[in-house]
């Protein structure tokens, strides 16, 4: 009978504990040095400024509140300002919240007074074994910790120990806020390499390579984050597995910065148009030449015309080592015509060889494979020009929810999204949201819906309903 209560009594402790390890937090960000302290159902927090980038006195921004342990449920929030010649106190913006279980929540409180609330859920991440990253809270201390440090070796012995901690784990986010304390190229690559072991979000960890000014540097970071892929049997971030037409494991370098500068000048001394051509078309036929998609569309930038554009579009697209980026290259192209016929391109090139990027954004599950080209410009114009017309809210509603009904139109996204924006009911946009996802022909492009939907609750719906039909 005792060790069965000693038993169940364990077992109480391990769920309390379990219990309290999964908290919701409520980060508050106070902007404006009028607002002073901030009051959470009672409970007083004062506000520290630690940046005025413009020096003006709204967009002064305050070290954030993270409170981790409100209940679930209504809370009040009160914000203390200061009248605008500082001389005294009065009570400035009173609001309410809800906290629901499993999210958290962002608070920002903007220099005027206004207020806009956040949430996110709080999960785990599976391809990590639902290994957490840091509190806000924690992390808030050693981010702060990390600013103490004066010089930037010992900004980086302190790094370097932390990302070695194997108890820690970061967002890709809260690493580039850590690594972005330290000034120099080869300090933050070091630390961009001794991070990648903890984070939870691999296929964000791209953005890191921002904090990195060479191309040099970037490289060396794909290089390393691939080979570390390779010998730990983590093969889950799509950024750094560009496998070719070779079908090998092996990370393809972009060409470098100082290539590159060489290979515009090139170009650029070219002064007819043709010669730029014949120029930018064998430099794309290399095949020792790779590129970004950003390097690429700044080539293709330098010719005018567009058939020319949508040719070197075309012949670019072998090179490409952030296929997932590729997207970006339609932004030099004035016609959906040509869009389309790039997309037509890009889907036939990864049928017909095994140069298979995973690049979703033109893999729309069609049992037949066949592409589904976009409504032009001008029948797409003519809806618009439909929907406008409309005075009713409730007409506009029936005129989009017909248009999307229709088996024979297909749209992108940002056609689809700009739409749905006619109607500002939030229970219309998420079915109309619903109903115009199997007309999309860019699917990896369609969480740019998302911001049409104010509320975290509409965006679960539609990304649950999102997932059912794939």
């Amino acid at each position: 009978m005792k060790s069965i209560t000693l038993l169940f009594l364990s077992a109480i402790t391990t769920l309390s504990v379990f219990a309290q390890n999964i908290t919701n937090t409520v980060t508050i960000q106070v902007n404006g040095s009028r607002n002073r302290q901030v009051v959470v159902d009672g409970r007083t927090y004062s506000l520290t400024d630690y940046s005025n980038a413009s020096n003006t006195t709204s967009n002064v921004v305050n070290d954030p509140i993270t409170i981790t342990d409100l209940p679930v449920g209504q809370h009040t929030l009160q914000v203390l300002r200061n009248s605008q010649n500082n001389s005294s106190r009065r009570n400035g913006t009173t609001t309410s919240f809800n906290l629901r279980t499993g999210y958290n929540l962002l608070i920002t409180v903007n220099g005027d007074g206004s207020v806009q609330l956040k949430e996110s859920r709080n999960r785990g991440n599976r391809r990590n074994n639902m290994r957490s990253p840091m509190t806000d809270a924690n992390f808030t201390v050693l981010l702060q910790n990390v600013k103490r440090q004066w010089n930037t070796g010992s900004k980086v012995t302190l790094l370097a120990s932390t990302f070695a901690n194997t108890a820690n784990y970061f967002t890709t986010q809260q690493v580039i806020q850590l690594i972005q304390t330290v000034r120099g190229e080869s300090g933050r690559l070091q630390l961009a390499k001794s991070s990648y072991r903890s984070i939870v979000d691999p296929v964000n960890f791209s953005q890191v390579s921002n904090l990195l000014t060479s191309q040099a540097g970037r490289n060396e970071l794909a290089a390393y984050v691939s080979s570390y892929n390779a010998n730990n049997n983590n093969n889950n971030n799509p950024v750094y597995n560009n496998n070719g037409s070779q079908n090998s494991n092996q990370y393809r370098s972009q060409m470098s910065d100082a290539n590159f500068n060489i290979l515009v000048q090139d170009i650029q001394k070219q002064w007819l148009p043709g010669a730029k051509m014949s120029g930018l078309t064998n430099a794309f036929a290399n095949t020792n030449n790779y590129f970004s998609t950003y390097q690429a569309k700044q080539l293709i930038q330098l010719i005018s015309d567009e058939p020319n554009r949508l040719q070197l579009a075309k012949a670019s697209y072998r090179t490409i080592v952030d296929p997932a980026n590729f997207t970006q290259i339609y932004e030099v192209l004035n016609t959906q015509a040509s869009r389309n016929e790039l997309a037509a391109y890009i889907n036939s090139y990864n049928n017909n060889s095994s140069y298979n990027n995973n690049n979703s954004t033109y893999n729309n599950n069609n049992s037949n494979n066949q592409y589904r080209s976009a409504m032009s410009d001008v029948d797409y114009n003519a809806l618009v020009q439909q929907v406008e017309s409309q005075w009713l809210p409730g007409a506009k509603m029936t005129a989009l929810t017909s248009i999307f009904a229709n088996t024979s139109y297909y749209f992108t996204t940002l056609q689809a999204k700009q739409l749905i924006n006619y109607v500002s009911d939030e229970n219309n946009r998420l079915q109309l949201a619903k109903s115009s996802y199997r007309n999309i022909v860019d699917p990896g492009n369609f969480s740019q819906v998302y911001d049409l939907l104010t509320s975290q609750a509409s965006r679960d719906e539609l990304t649950a309903y999102v997932n059912s039909v794939r």
